[in-house]
């Protein structure tokens, strides 16, 4: 009976750190890759699919989502490269989570992960929305690929979306965390703790919510 008690309160507690774990996981993408078509002297020649990356990025920024959805679809309907499809996969991915939840940006984060780490995780964000254990390992072993199982381990986002080194370490906590993995779950949260000095955000929401989750104590 206290089994089945411990293991309701721990989906509950579960389920509010991931719905909290969406509002800090507004994610960053890699810079842009080519577009440079040619050189004549001092000016650069760019190609209509940078110009769209570039205008995406700076809606994203705007907090102008729709636009930057259109500029980022505009990036694969004209000719482009590699890089560039996966930056606008990505960015569409994470403009799609600020406008209509990780759900609807599943299928670029999917594309991209392969690539791209910033994209990386964005996925792992979404399999910890599942809230199932087996999701949370793919995640622990695809952010493993990055070296982000590491405690050490510095990750620098390339675009400022809301995402730091500290969110990406209370990330790893949680999903450590519920696979079982005590001592690396605590490990990943003493570093985002550390990490999160002073602490930007107020109590209960993000970083500290993951730590008190872990360690029980986010008094900083």
């Amino acid at each position: 009976m206290r089994f089945k008690e411990k293991e309701k309160k721990k989906g509950a507690k579960m389920k509010k750190l991931y719905l909290l774990f969406f509002l800090l996981t507004v994610f960053a993408i890699n810079g842009c890759g080519g577009g440079v078509i040619g050189t004549t002297g001092y000016q650069r020649e760019y190609t209509p699919a940078y110009v769209e990356l570039q205008k995406g990025w700076e809606e994203f920024k705007l907090g102008r989502y729709n636009n930057a959805i259109e500029s980022f679809n505009n990036v694969l309907a004209y000719q482009h490269t590699s890089e560039q499809e996966v930056d606008a996969h990505v960015g569409l991915g994470y403009a799609k989570t600020r406008m209509t939840g990780i759900n609807d940006a599943l299928e670029h984060f999917e594309k991209a992960k392969d690539y791209d780490k910033d994209a990386k995780v964005g996925m792992a964000g979404y399999w910890l929305s599942t809230a199932k254990k087996e999701n949370m390992q793919k995640a622990i072993d695809l952010l493993t690929t990055i070296g982000l199982n590491a405690p050490d381990y510095v990750y620098q986002p390339a675009h400022e979306v809301g995402l730091n080194n500290a969110k990406a370490h209370a990330l790893m906590a949680a999903l450590y965390n519920y696979v079982g993995d005590l001592e690396r779950a605590v490990a990943h949260a003493k570093k985002a703790k550390e990490l999160n000095v002073p602490p930007k955000e107020p109590p209960y929401t993000s970083v500290t919510q993951i730590v008190t989750w872990v360690i029980g104590d986010a008094t900083y």
